[in-house]
C-alpha cells in the first residue's frame, strides 16, 4: 500500500512479465559482443582465422549445407544427392534439414558454385546467440533480475554444451529454440492462452526441422515435464479439479501444430 497521496510506493517484485524492450536490446547486444569476442577468429575466414573443420562439421554438416545452398542457387531443389554411393535421397534425410528455415538462406552466399565454410560456422554462432537470448527471455519472465537473466543467457551460450556442439549444427538448430518453447508453454498455462500454445506449436515445428531427432526427443521430454509440473503445483482454489489438466491441453496444441508444421520433413523421412 502507498504511504499516502504524496508518499513513495514500495517496490513490488514483478515476475511473469515480458522484459522491457530496452533490457532485451541490451541483453542481445551484450550476448553478441561476448560471442564475437569468443568466436571472431572463426568468422574472419582462413588464413588468419580458425575453422570448425573436423568430425561432423567436415563430414556432414558443411557438405550438406553447401550442397543444398549451391543447388538452390542454381534454381534446383535438392531432392536427390547423386554424390554419395549410387545416389541417395537428400530432402528426405532428416539430418540434411533441408526445410529448416535458416539453411536455404545460405543460398544467398553460394556464389560461383561454392559456399564458404565461414557462413556455416557463422550460422552456428548465430544459433548460440539465439539460444542465449531466448534463455534470457525465459529467465526474465520468471525473475525480477535483469542482471541474472543476462548472465544466464551468456553462461548458456558459452557453456561447454554449446562450445563442444558447435560442429553439430543440427543439434544447435533443435536446442536453440527450447527456452522459447518452455516460455510459451508457461505463458499458455499461467494466462490460459491458446494463442501462446499455438505459437509454441509453430516454434516446435521449426525446432523439429533442425535435423537432430534424438535431441528433439529431449525437448519433448522437457515440455512434458513442465506440463506435468504445472498440473501438480499448488494453485488457487479456482484452478483445481479438471482445470488442473489444462497444461496438457496446451501441450497437446503445441504437439499437434508442431507435428503438422514439421510434417513436410517427418513424413518423407
Amino acid at each position: 500500500m502507498a504511504r499516502g497521496s504524496g508518499g513513495r510506493r514500495p517496490r513490488i517484485k514483478e515476475t511473469g512479465r515480458a522484459p522491457a524492450i530496452g533490457g532485451a536490446r541490451l541483453a542481445l547486444l551484450l550476448l553478441a559482443a561476448v560471442l564475437l569476442l569468443f568466436y571472431w577468429k572463426n568468422l574472419v575466414g582462413f588464413p588468419g582465422g580458425r575453422v570448425f573443420f573436423w568430425e561432423d562439421f567436415a563430414e556432414q554438416n558443411y557438405p550438406y549445407r553447401a550442397f543444398e545452398a549451391v543447388e538452390l542457387r542454381r534454381g534446383s531443389f535438392p531432392f536427390w544427392n547423386p554424390y554419395q554411393f549410387a545416389g541417395m535421397p537428400f530432402a528426405a534425410d532428416v539430418q540434411a534439414a533441408a526445410f529448416y528455415p535458416f539453411n536455404p538462406l545460405l543460398a544467398l552466399a553460394a556464389g560461383g558454385g561454392r559456399l564458404s565454410p565461414v557462413w556455416v560456422e557463422g550460422l552456428g554462432v548465430l544459433h548460440a546467440l539465439l539460444g542465449g537470448f531466448l534463455l534470457f527471455l525465459l529467465v526474465r519472465y520468471k525473475t525480477s533480475s535483469a542482471y541474472a537473466s543476462i548472465l544466464a543467457g551468456i553462461a548458456w551460450a558459452l557453456s561447454g554444451f554449446w562450445v563442444v556442439r558447435m560442429i553439430h549444427l543440427n543439434v544447435l538448430s533443435v536446442v536453440a529454440w527450447t527456452p522459447l518453447l518452455l516460455l510459451l508453454l508457461l505463458v499458455a498455462c499461467e494466462r490460459r492462452s491458446l494463442s501462446a500454445a499455438a505459437w509454441g506449436g509453430i516454434v516446435l515445428g521449426v525446432s523439429l526441422l533442425g535435423g537432430a531427432p534424438q535431441f528433439s526427443l529431449y525437448v519433448l521430454f522437457a515440455l512434458g515435464a513442465l506440463a506435468l509440473y504445472e498440473c501438480v503445483r499448488p494453485r488457487e482454489p479456482s484452478a483445481r479439479g479438471a482445470k488442473r489438466l489444462l497444461p496438457f491441453l496446451y501441450l497437446g496444441v503445441i504437439l499437434t501444430i508442431g507435428g503438422g508444421a514439421a510434417a513436410v520433413q517427418l513424413l518423407p523421412t
